[in-house]
Parts: C-alpha cells; sequence; structure tokens
C-alpha cells in the first residue's frame, strides 16, 4: 500500500524536487482546480497534495507557505463556484453536468437542507461533493457572509487534513526508518488520529451538555433574582431591556464575580509569596528553553501590538470614529473601559513592587511587573470591543469572533511568557483584572440599548483597524530590533582559575550539573574540558565517532517505533544553560547500543589562559536500530561495555597525545533521582589540550 501510494505521488513530487520556487504557485493551483465546478470531480488534486506533504516532511519547502497556498487556493476556488450558483441560479439545470447527471444536484441539494449551514463545511471533506457545495450553497440562497465564516474555517482544516499525511510519510522517509518499522508506525499514526477524533467528539458532546446545563441555571437564576425583592439590587445591576440577552447578563455577573475574586485571590498570593508563586520560577526557565529565532521574531511582534501606547492609538481611533456617528453613549463608555484598565493597572503596579525577571539583556519594559499590562489591556480592552457590537452580529458570526478573539489573547499571554517579561502570576493576574473591568462596564453598558446601523458598524470597524493597522506598523518597524536585541537571554557567568579547575574534589567544590527544561537539575557532568573543541572532534571522528544530528522528527519516529524499556533518546534536544550542544557525537557499539557524548558551553571563563571552559555529558543510549542514525555496512555483536568514560578516554588517547587527562572523584554526591544520571560513578574527567 505505501508502495503504491509512493508510485502514485512520484511524478508531481520529482518536478516540484526540482522547481522548489514553484511549490507555493503550484499548491495554491492544485487547491483551486480541487474546488472549481465539474473540474474539481476531475483533477486529482488529493493524492497531489499529499505529495506536496512529503515534501514539506522532507524538510524540502515550508510548511506555513505551502498550507497558506493550499488554503488561500480552495478559498478563491469556492468563492468562484458560489458566484457560479449566485449568477446561473436559474439556468444551472440545465447544464450538460447536471443534466446529464441529475442526482448530482438533488443529491447535493437534499444534503444542504438537511445539514443547512454545516453543509458547506461537511461538503468539503465528501469526495463528488467538495467542489458543488459552493455552487449548491448560493442556489439555496445562503448569506454571503455565513457563507465566508464556515467556508474559510472548512478551507483551513481541509489544507491541514490533506497536506498532513505526506507530512508523516516524508518524516519518515528523512528519518531513515527501517522498512520493517514502518507498517507499526503508520498504524500508530492511524490509531492516533482516530483516538483524537472520538476524543475531539467527547470533548464537544461535553460542551453541548455543558451549554445547555448552564443556560438552563442561568434562566433559573435570572427567575429567581426577578422573583426575589432582597435581590433588586442585582437585578438593577444585570438589567437589560434584550429580553434575549437577558441570560447573558447573569453570565457577565458569574464572570464579573468568578474574575474578581480570582484576581484578588492571585494578588494575595503574589504580596504574601503564597503556594502559587512557587512554580514561577520553573514556569520561567522552561520559556526561556523554547527559545529560537524564529518563533523570538514572532512573539516579539505579537508583544509590541498589545503595547500599551499601541492599545491606546486603538483606543483613540474608534474614540474619534464613535464620534464622528454620534455614538456618544458608545464612546462613553468605550473610554471608561480604557480608563478603569489603564488605572488599574496603574495603581496595582504601584502598589505591589513586584519585580520583573531579570534574565534578558535589555529592559522589555519599565514598572513593575504584576500585574501583566498587556494582557490586561488586550483582555479589556479587545473583549469589550466584541461586546459593544454582539447585539448586532449574528450568533454564528459571533462565535467565530470569539474563537479567534481568545486565540489572539492567548498569544499574547504566551508572548509575555516565552519572552520572560512576565511572570505566571502577572499574566493570570493581568486576565483576571481584564476581565473583571470588562464585565463590570459591559453590565452597565447593556442597561439601554445603542442602536447602531449594521452599516455603520461595518465602516467604523474596518477603517478603525485600518487606521491602526497603519499605525502599528509604524511602531513596531521602529521598535523591533531593539526589543529583539533586549529580548536576548543571559545566563549567569563566572571566572575560575585555571589551577583551581584542574584541582578540584568533592572537598572544595560541587560537581556541575545539567537541568531539565524547569531547572531542575537532572544529570551529573562528567566531562570538563579546555581546548580546541575542533581538534577534539577530529580524533573522535577518526576513532570511529559520527555526527549526532538530534532532529527531533526522527527522535520522535523512532520513540514511537521502539518498544524496549531501557534508556531512550530524548525526544527534545539536551540543553545545558538553554543552550544546544557545541559537539554532540556518537559511536554504535553492539545491535542495542550507543554512546553519546556531548559538549557544552559552560559559560565559565578560564583566568589565565583566557578560554572557556566545555562542561560535557558522555553516556549510553539504547538505539533500536543504529540506522536510525546512519546505515551499517554490517551488524555489530553484542559486547561487554565498559564505562562510558574510559570508553571516551581511550578513544581520544589511541595513537594520540593531544590532550592531557585527569579523573576526579566526588564521593560525597550520589547519583541524581532521574534515569539520566544512571551513568553517574561519582567521577568527572577533566581534559585540557597539550
Amino acid at each position: 500500500m505505501f508502495e503504491l501510494l509512493i508510485e502514485h505521488i512520484k511524478p508531481a513530487m520529482e518536478w516540484l524536487h526540482t522547481h522548489p520556487h514553484f511549490a507555493y504557485i503550484t499548491t495554491f493551483f492544485i487547491a483551486l482546480l480541487e474546488s472549481l465546478p465539474i473540474i474539481g470531480l476531475i483533477v486529482p488534486g488529493s493524492f497531489l497534495l499529499i505529495g506536496i506533504g512529503t515534501l514539506i516532511g522532507s524538510g524540502i519547502i515550508f510548511p506555513l507557505q505551502t498550507i497558506l497556498s493550499a488554503i488561500f487556493g480552495a478559498i478563491v476556488g469556492d468563492f468562484f463556484g458560489f458566484w457560479v450558483g449566485h449568477y446561473y441560479k436559474d439556468h444551472m439545470h440545465h447544464f450538460w453536468l447536471f443534466k446529464r447527471w441529475p442526482k448530482l444536484l438533488q443529491s447535493g441539494e437534499a444534503f444542504f437542507l438537511r445539514h443547512g449551514g454545516k453543509g458547506v463545511f461537511l461538503g468539503r471533506f465528501i469526495g463528488p461533493m467538495r467542489p458543488i457545495t459552493p455552487t449548491i450553497a448560493a442556489l439555496m440562497k445562503m448569506p454571503f457572509f455565513h457563507f465566508v465564516w464556515v467556508d474559510v474555517l472548512s478551507a483551513i482544516l481541509w489544507a491541514i487534513a490533506y497536506i498532513f499525511p505526506g507530512i508523516i510519510v516524508g518524516g519518515a522517509a528523512s528519518a531513515e526508518l527501517p522498512p520493517e518499522v514502518m507498517p507499526r508506525f503508520l498504524l500508530i499514526i492511524f490509531l492516533s488520529i482516530v483516538v483524537l477524533t472520538i476524543f475531539y467528539w467527547i470533548i464537544r458532546k461535553i460542551a453541548s451538555s455543558f451549554s445547555a446545563f448552564v443556560h438552563y441555571y442561568e434562566q433559573r437564576i435570572w427567575a429567581f433574582i426577578q422573583h426575589t425583592p432582597r435581590l433588586h439590587i442585582i437585578k438593577k445591576l444585570i438589567y437589560t431591556p434584550h429580553f434575549s440577552e437577558k441570560e447573558h447578563q447573569v453570565e457577565l455577573l458569574f464572570v464579573f464575580v468568578f474574575s474578581l475574586f480570582s484576581f484578588l485571590f492571585i494578588t494575595y498570593q503574589v504580596v504574601t509569596h503564597g503556594f502559587l508563586t512557587q512554580d514561577n520560577n520553573a514556569i520561567n526557565y522552561f520559556f526561556r528553553s523554547l527559545r529560537t529565532s524564529v518563533i523570538s521574531n514572532v512573539v516579539v511582534v505579537l508583544s509590541l501590538l498589545a503595547e500599551k501606547r499601541v492599545v491606546g492609538i486603538l483606543v483613540i481611533i474608534f474614540t474619534l470614529f464613535f464620534v464622528s456617528q454620534r455614538y456618544y453613549r458608545i464612546a462613553f463608555f468605550w473610554l471608561l473601559n480604557a480608563f478603569l484598565i489603564y488605572a488599574s493597572t496603574w495603581l496595582i503596579k504601584i502598589g505591589t513592587h513586584i519585580p520583573r525577571p531579570k534574565d534578558t539583556q535589555g529592559i522589555l519594559e519599565h514598572g513593575w511587573s504584576y500585574p501583566s499590562g498587556h494582557v490586561a489591556l488586550s483582555v479589556a480592552i479587545f473583549s469589550f470591543l466584541i461586546i459593544l457590537f454582539s447585539q448586532h452580529i449574528p450568533r454564528v458570526v459571533r462565535n467565530y469572533i470569539y474563537s479567534v478573539l481568545s486565540t489572539f489573547l492567548m498569544l499574547i499571554a504566551f508572548s509575555r511568557l516565552y519572552l520572560n517579561a512576565h511572570w505566571l502570576t502577572d499574566v493570570l493576574g493581568g486576565l483576571f483584572l481584564g476581565l473583571t473591568c470588562m464585565s463590570f462596564i459591559a453590565l452597565i453598558y447593556r442597561h439601554k440599548i445603542s442602536h447602531i446601523k449594521i452599516k455603520n458598524l461595518i465602516i467604523i470597524t474596518c477603517l478603525s483597524f485600518l487606521t491602526w493597522f497603519s499605525f502599528s506598523s509604524i511602531f513596531i518597524l521602529k521598535n523591533f530590533n531593539q526589543s529583539l536585541i533586549n529580548s536576548q537571554l543571559t545566563w549567569p557567568k563566572s571566572k575560575m582559575s585555571f589551577d583551581e579547575w584542574w584541582n578540584q574534589n568533592d572537598e572544595n567544590s560541587p560537581p556541575l550539573y545539567r537541568s531539565n527544561r524547569f531547572g531542575k537539575p537532572i544529570q551529573t557532568i562528567n566531562v570538563q574540558f579546555v581546548g580546541d573543541i575542533d581538534l577534539l572532534q577530529k580524533r573522535l571522528l577518526r576513532s570511529g565517532w559520527r555526527i549526532l544530528n538530534e532532529n527531533t522528527f526522527k527522535t520522535l519516529f523512532y520513540r514511537l517505533t521502539e518498544t524496549s524499556t531501557s534508556t531512550t533518546l530524548p525526544i527534545l534536544s539536551q540543553q545545558y544553560l538553554g543552550q544546544m550542544p557545541l559537539l554532540s557525537l556518537y559511536k554504535p557499539l553492539d545491535q542495542k547500543n550507543i554512546i553519546i557524548f556531548r559538549l557544552w558551553n559552560s559559560n565559565i571563563e578560564m583566568m589565565p589562559p583566557k578560554t572557556i571552559l566545555f562542561a560535557g555529558t558522555v553516556n549510553y543510549y539504547h538505539a533500536w536500530s543504529p540506522r536510525l542514525l546512519k546505515k551499517q555496512k554490517r551488524p555489530l555483536k553484542t559486547t561487554i561495555l565498559p564505562s562510558p568514560l574510559q570508553m571516551l578516554l581511550h578513544d581520544i588517547q589511541h595513537k594520540s597525545n593531544i590532550v592531557q587527562p585527569k579523573i576526579v572523584q566526588f564521593k560525597q554526591y550520589p547519583p541524581l533521582n532521574d534515569k539520566a544520571d544512571k551513568d553517574w560513578r561519582g567521577l568527572v574527567l577533566l581534559l585540557k589540550s597539550r
């Protein structure tokens, strides 16, 4: 089956291999043709998209640009199909295709009548229905804006669903998995997809039941408040002339009460250094370990979008448009919400005096840390903007906007943690403070109906965001480089004399430790080296060692298909002080074991000479098949394994005298309680170049 799939997609793969710059254009037109009426019935776009996915998995083309090309192609094709249905609605039954196969159109109309707007979403994933679903939606007089929201969502999921299998196949091929492993691996992937689908279905059922449960008790609570004279103050607080929105006022009241008490509780914990603050350092260390240049660039932009001056520009722009259209009441509450969140954030920062994390090269933000102003302002301003317009937006569209807003706010919160600009408690405090201010002002605002025309609503929103986008783009371009420099991480540095290092023992200094991604020590550094790292690498390569390519996808494939319970290669690359290894070498020992040697910059400067001390580990790992790393010409025999330090030292000194070794004992320091430290025997190998 696997070989048959490869044969089907091979021609497209070969062409794209030789024309990588046309991959995105090709993907766009494949998705476009696959979605066009009639033409989509003949184009084998599904197989071609799987083939393109293999190129992504192989690392030949970038995933984001490719998937976006497929999404845009599908959307353009669907919009054309919708236009065809709208323009030829009275003559569609006379087209030769539908005259030849009338059941095709009849079944499509029946499918749409049965599922309604969901038919556009479901039809995307049913082969014969995909190209004609937009046309039928237009024939059935589906509102265009409703069609747009459903179609865009379905296009995103469709592109990912069809390209993802190819990514898996391409990734497996690039990982050089043995043929006997491939069926097991694909079976695991298939079962994982099935389990995730079932899990998603269960979550949806639970969410639906919970929503019905909440709606039922909202009605009960509203009725109880109405018929209880002692609760007339609450009744006045949540009163609204919108009969259908009265239960939602109960929701807002619940959000206000829950957010207020949550914020007060978190503030108390922060001020008294309670249990909620105990994991701040671990979470901070974890996000430090995730740093990559690509993610950092995106996250800095997200963080700048939520900067107080940028959000303030948005507030001013919307205020001007509200006033120009004489929506004075809306402008008043809009400004009141902004003033409340700005003032409360500033006052609480001054009152709590919580310092920021000090792990970056420059100052990301001036002022105190708690609560996060970026998160508080974003939640309060953007959420209240949705509240202002929610009464004038259809429920279906409103739900999509809520989803987009929630995603944006989560990304803002992530950016503040990723950049180490705030502690976790700062972000949580900002979230609940923003919700408290927003829900309080929203409860009062909804006491009266603010009439606004849909046309004016669209004009105000579009013009405001376009203007804001222009200002924010200028601000980001001006501040991006400096913000990126300021966000660079710093790690502790120290100096040590050469004699002090060479004469170390368990009585005058502890060993060095490598920590996991939460800052917990998990492995003792058992090799320390001062000298030319390139010369050391050449010596080991001549002794049969090989360069280790710690590819995350390759290791993941290996771990999924591996059955042994022995210590295995970690999925994520190992770090020391947030750094990747400067040197990673491995040596196959037998059919089940390899030895891996890594060296990192220890941030310790040796005086004199002015050189860097390299910290390293050498350990055994289980390798189900050495072909994971590099194919062997013949199987290796099982041997009795010496200690990792002895083997490394033997290979360094074999027919060479480039380093001077010394083994130091640390008897007072037992192995750490982690499998990564299982090879620790209280010995540290010191190496210095001669």
